[in-house]
């Protein structure tokens, strides 16, 4: 299967290489329940990742990053 993303830094294809959003979105609400205001599709080293910007009902800001591969939490961080 091949997956397309559009970011403002292009389109990005990958056969198999990475998980769809849909099946992502699971793991951030899990994680960091709130509003997703922003979104990134990065490279880090030999990994896709997106990068989610998360906003709390309490109005706190997160950064959720989720391995676009293997469709598992890299990392988050509280925010502002």
């Amino acid at each position: 299967m091949t997956t397309a993303i559009t970011t403002g830094r292009g389109t990005f294809t990958s056969a198999g290489e990475i998980k769809g959003l849909s099946n992502i979105l699971g793991v951030v609400h899990a994680e960091a329940p709130g509003d997703i205001v922003a979104l990134d599709f990065i490279r880090i080293g030999d990994r896709w990742v997106y990068r989610f910007q998360v906003v709390a009902a309490d109005g706190r800001r997160r950064i959720v990053d989720v391995d676009a591969g293997a469709g598992v939490l890299m990392r988050g961080r509280g925010g502002d």
